[in-house]
């Protein structure tokens, strides 16, 4: 801030502003900040990347898009802001557009695991579940760190009814990834969902030991205790 006011006119003070506010997540200091470094000079691109992403997390979907839309025209490539148009046009309840854009980055980037779990995510929701399948096996191992795409890939599953297939994929997965609390609590849900309630205790209590601050974990491991009287 010292900055900004001993060079109020300096675009690059008013995006290193908007950057600090980012990291500390001040949402709509942030934007005003992206937007004066935008009126200074119009062309810094990296002031609309960081009022994009601003004006997303403010859930003002439209004018990140067209931020977003702004830099791509620039650097058609920009993994960022692929995702970050698509996620504008998925919250903004444009799925079509938004499946478009995760297209776009997973052509740039075959695999990505963000664009493969955002697109599955849009083409579970419109039904097509077949496809969300197919887009979720085409992500390489290699490209899997965490649990989340195996785990989307179980969800499609699940929801297609092939229920063991789905446990079985979510078995493997946490024994992949031992650390990955999401893939504890979806075993949790399918045991509870199965009438194993103990089972469904030991996955709910791995979940919230390795994610002590989630309330959907303790939520849920209270659920099971009560129905065993516990």
């Amino acid at each position: 801030q010292a900055l900004v006011a001993q060079t109020p006119r300096d675009a690059r003070a008013w995006l290193l502003s908007g950057r600090v506010h980012e990291v500390m997540r001040r949402a709509g200091l942030a934007e005003a900040a992206f937007s004066k470094a935008v009126s200074l000079e119009k062309g810094l691109i990296e002031a609309y990347e960081g009022r994009a992403q601003s004006r997303l997390a403010l859930g003002r979907f439209n004018e990140a898009a067209a931020d977003a839309e702004r830099v791509l025209a620039r650097q058609g490539d920009h993994m960022g802001m692929l995702l970050a148009l698509g996620t504008a046009r998925h919250q903004g309840g444009r799925r079509e557009e938004a499946a478009d854009a995760y297209r776009r980055a997973l052509a740039v980037r075959p695999g990505q695991p963000m664009a493969t779990i955002s697109l599955a995510q849009v083409l579970l929701e419109q039904g097509r579940t077949e496809e969300a399948l197919a887009v979720l096996d085409g992500c390489p191992i290699e490209e899997q760190r965490d649990g989340r795409v195996p785990l989307k890939r179980s969800e499609a599953l699940w929801t297609m009814g092939r229920k063991d297939e789905a446990r079985a994929v979510c078995e493997e997965t946490a024994a992949r990834f031992p650390r990955d609390d999401a893939v504890r609590a979806a075993l949790g849900r399918y045991c509870f969902d199965a009438c194993e309630a103990e089972a469904a205790e030991n996955w709910f209590r791995q979940a919230v030991l390795l994610a002590p601050h989630n309330p959907w974990h303790r939520s849920h491991l209270c659920a099971v205790l009560l129905g065993l009287g516990r």
